[in-house]
């Protein structure tokens, strides 16, 4: 019985092939294992992140609004000196 080259090949193609679908097969599902693994440690990181953003923001928060009453009081209290110098002025200039 003669086996034809192409049916040879094929036959081998096939085994070969389904030994390299097995393979990636365990590959793969090696990785979805590992992926799982992982992501409860990729969970908490980005929680603590997120904690770490929200207490640097109000941090920043609380000394930016420090810094800018500085201004504001400081701004503030040199119209008041301002305005009585000149409503003493005018009230002298009145009499």
């Amino acid at each position: 019985m003669k086996i034809k080259r192409r049916n040879k090949y094929e036959f081998f193609t096939r085994i070969f092939t389904h030994n390299n679908l097995d393979k990636v097969e365990k590959v793969v599902d090696n990785v979805n294992d590992k992926v799982r693994a992982l992501d409860g440690l990729f969970h908490i990181i980005d929680t603590t992140t997120d904690r770490v953003v929200l207490i640097t923001d109000k941090v920043i928060e609380g000394i930016t609004s420090l810094i800018a009453n500085l201004f504001i009081t400081k701004k503030s209290k040199a119209p008041k000196k301002d305005e009585q110098n000149k409503e003493k002025k005018n009230g002298s200039k009145e009499d």
